[in-house]
């Protein structure tokens, strides 16, 4: 969920690259804020679910590349 400030700024976002990767760049953001305000206790487990995201961001990816490629409906024979 995003806030309405938030969602003010995701659509204001104008650059010539696509919005999908936005929304990982905040949770980059959020998770790096959340280990310097102490609420996570050590660098391993930011490191960690920094993995984790890099990792759903590598699978958005793959999918991305999949959706590029034009599938015939009928492949002629």
């Amino acid at each position: 969920f995003m806030t309405e400030a938030e969602r003010d700024k995701y659509l204001a976002y104008n650059n010539k690259y696509t919005k999908v990767y936005l929304p990982i760049q905040w949770c980059y953001t959020v998770i790096y804020e959340a280990r310097m305000s102490g609420k996570l206790s050590c660098d391993l487990m930011m490191n960690e679910m920094i993995k984790h995201v890099s990792e759903f961001r590598q699978s958005l990816a793959k999918l991305c590349n999949f959706d590029w490629v034009p599938i015939p409906l009928v492949y002629p024979q």
